[in-house]
């Protein structure tokens, strides 16, 4: 067990089961012939690794110089991917969670830099249309977690993220996360482990 940095949102059980339900087609011609379909189950927890990131940049235009331009990002440590924020976030929670839940980080902090100024140049060069990017900062690097659900319907598992409602089938998801789950036990929401 140890303490990690986790966005602090959190979906109950009903909740997390209707979204999977609603993913697929299955759920909906069950719903039009009135069978009764089994219900998703969450069935444990998962932590993705991301660095909340804050970027500034100066940039000279063709006719004027723009000083401050400010970004608020994140780099997902899996993937490698980044992108913008543009929604406000709940804060950060320490949460004492097993090391059995945590998704490995496969991007380290130098990598990971990297790959946000990559990002950020790019935005910039597409928003602004510079003639010249004279700096490109990171002002905030804030490594955390995104909480998710793990859920089993129909032989399939899925990840559900709790901050965007997201449902993502786990076997599609980039980055191999999938064969993290082949051989570790699940941690169900209550504490004990579940089957794989």
């Amino acid at each position: 067990m140890s303490g990690v940095q986790v966005i602090a949102a959190a979906l109950g059980d009903q909740k997390v089961s209707r979204l999977v339900a609603r993913r697929d087609v299955l759920p909906a011609v069950r719903h039009l012939l009135r069978i009764a379909p089994p219900r998703p189950v969450p069935t444990g927890r998962a932590y993705w690794p991301i660095v909340m990131i804050k970027g500034e940049a100066s940039v000279k235009l063709p006719f004027r110089r723009i000083d401050g331009i400010r970004v608020a990002g994140a780099v997902d440590a899996v993937t490698g991917r980044g992108g913008l924020v543009d929604v406000k976030l709940p804060g950060l929670e320490e949460r004492e969670v097993g090391d059995e839940v945590v998704i490995g980080e496969r991007y380290g902090e130098d990598e990971v830099r990297k790959r946000w100024r990559e990002f950020f140049r790019n935005y910039v060069v597409r928003k602004y249309r510079p003639t010249e990017i004279e700096r490109l900062d990171v002002v905030d690097f804030q490594p955390c977690y995104l909480p998710y659900r793990v859920v089993e319907d129909g032989g399939r598992r899925y990840l559900v993220d709790e901050l965007m409602k997201r449902v993502d089938p786990l076997d599609l998801l980039p980055g191999g996360v999938d064969s993290y789950f082949e051989d570790r036990p699940l941690v169900s929401s209550h504490g004990r482990a579940q089957p794989a």
